[in-house]
């Protein structure tokens, strides 16, 4: 905290998944020292929600308990509230643009959006790079995997957003001088044959722009590989003999 007096919130799966050990007492090991709320909402997301709500009650108009989807300690006690349920997630990817980019370019002095110009940013080619959401979530149940088991009491299934706001998204980010657009979905194209169609449309129209490269830091699983007489790779194969650089992982697990 070194001082510090504003209030310390974490987020994202690994917090959502050990949010008892980081608030505990009983875990000083596990304990992060000075985190004051942690947002859970795993798998489908919705933390945008929960932060809004949040940020009603760091202006006292709402009560900590009344915000969804957070973990706190309060009176020696570790306090989990509701999860955001499907309908509310679903809401907040139909009216998300994206990230306000222009709104971070510089935060006290320094240049934040350096970051996405960074040669040495993992193994991005062509910078500068932006990440992209064409959906939340995965329909699947690996064991090994985070995002898509049920454990921990969050909302799970998959959620994908209009096509229109992904299109909108990917205008900016040509408009921004974006080269390199890295799709983080949980599962791209992979839940069912007309979300399979989907996913192909929304690769032509990265083509169409003019990107250099699309990553896929997460895998792709197998099957949405091959569903449709291998209609995912076909496209990919295409996009990489047109020039396009390409990377994506197939989980081997």
């Amino acid at each position: 905290r070194l001082g510090y007096k504003g209030k310390i919130i974490l987020g994202g799966a690994n917090a959502s998944a050990l949010n008892n050990n980081l608030l505990s007492e009983d875990r000083p090991d596990e304990r992060i020292e000075g985190v004051d709320i942690i947002i859970n909402n795993r798998n489908l997301g919705g933390g945008e929600l929960s932060l809004l709500k949040l940020l009603e009650h760091l202006k006292a108009d709402i009560n900590l308990n009344d915000v969804p989807g957070i973990s706190y300690r309060e009176c020696g006690q570790i306090i989990t509230t509701r999860s955001l349920c499907i309908q509310e997630v679903q809401k907040v990817i139909n009216n998300i643009d994206g990230p306000a980019r222009e709104l971070y370019t510089t935060i006290n002095g320094i240049d934040i959006y350096s970051y996405y110009n960074n040669p040495f940013s993992g193994p991005v080619r062509f910078t500068p790079f932006a990440t992209l959401f064409t959906s939340r979530g995965c329909p699947h149940n690996c064991g090994y995997c985070l995002e898509g088991k049920d454990t921990l009491g969050f909302v799970k299934g998959w959620l994908r957003r209009p096509i229109e706001k992904i299109f909108s998204e990917i205008d900016r980010q040509k408009a921004e001088g974006v080269r390199t657009i890295l799709i983080q979905d949980e599962n791209f194209g992979g839940y069912s044959k007309d979300h399979l169609d989907e996913a192909c449309k929304i690769l032509n129209y990265i083509a169409q722009k003019k990107f250099k490269a699309i990553y896929f830091p997460n895998a792709f699983n197998v099957n949405s590989m091959i569903m449709k007489n291998f209609k995912l790779l076909k496209k990919i194969n295409e996009l990489l003999i047109n020039g396009m650089l390409i990377r994506f992982a197939i989980p081997v697990e």
